[in-house]
């Protein structure tokens, strides 16, 4: 991995040595250059999808990998201590560390499944807002009528968010 000025992190293609890819369009080229070389068989990183390496060396990548510890500290979320031990007869016993847990550091506040979530009105959610409207497939006189209700629309939102 190096830094070319101007032009930012590259990395090496493990299939061809002299390719220098952008770190960030190397999963686009790992799948053309494995098209072009099908006989070499290179094992992937279970960590990471974009680095791949020969059989021998996968063991020793996998122990030695840079995203070990993104992974590692997702999987293994620890719990901060209570106590630092157990008082007993006046002496203080250190007590076992908690093993970790499998709860997610941030819970989502948003759940998708939720099937009992209202469903997105666009037309309602435009009344209730200053949003522009524009008025389609009517007559003159009712597109007047319209651009004046929008008017007052606007007047009383505008009045509303005053008071607040």
């Amino acid at each position: 991995m190096s830094t070319i000025p101007n032009f930012g992190r590259v990395l090496e293609c493990p299939f061809n040595r002299a390719h220098q890819i952008p770190e960030e369009r190397m999963q686009r080229h790992l799948i053309k250059c494995k098209k072009q070389y099908p006989k070499v068989k290179m094992l992937q990183c279970p960590l990471n999808s974009t680095h791949l390496m020969p059989t021998e060396e996968y063991m020793t990548h996998i122990q030695l990998c840079r995203d070990r510890s993104l992974v590692e500290t997702f999987r293994n979320v620890v719990k901060p201590a209570t106590n630092s031990g157990q008082l007993v007869q006046g002496v203080v016993q250190p007590t076992k560390p908690d093993a970790p847990s499998s709860a997610p550091l941030c819970p989502d506040e948003e759940s998708w499944d939720d099937m009992a979530a209202p469903a997105y009105n666009p037309t309602r959610y435009c009344i209730e807002n200053k949003v522009i409207r524009k008025a389609f497939h009517l007559t003159p006189s009712e597109k007047r009528d319209f651009y004046e209700q929008e008017r007052i629309r606007h007047e009383e939102l505008d009045k509303f968010a005053c008071k607040n």
